[in-house]
Order: structure tokens, then C-alpha cells, then sequence
């Protein structure tokens, strides 16, 4: 019972890194795009 719920955590504690990982990318890459457009713009 305890390795599952220590299992289910690891688990999740996992998933939410890779969420929080392709978020940041994904911030990183629109942050980049209005970076680019300002620059042409200029």
C-alpha cells in the first residue's frame, strides 16, 4: 500500500515536471517570436 502511494506521487510529481517543462518552452518560444517581431518591426 505504501510503495503505491509513494509510486502514484513519484508519478505524478513526474508528469507535473514534464508539463511544467513543455510550458516553459512553449513561453519561451512565443517570448522569442514577439522578440523577433519587435526586432523586424524596428
Amino acid at each position: 500500500m505504501i510503495i503505491f502511494w509513494f509510486c502514484s506521487i513519484s508519478g505524478s510529481v513526474t508528469l507535473w515536471q514534464l508539463r511544467f517543462i513543455d510550458t516553459f518552452k512553449t513561453f519561451l518560444e512565443e517570448i522569442h517570436t514577439v522578440f523577433l517581431l519587435v526586432f523586424f518591426i524596428r
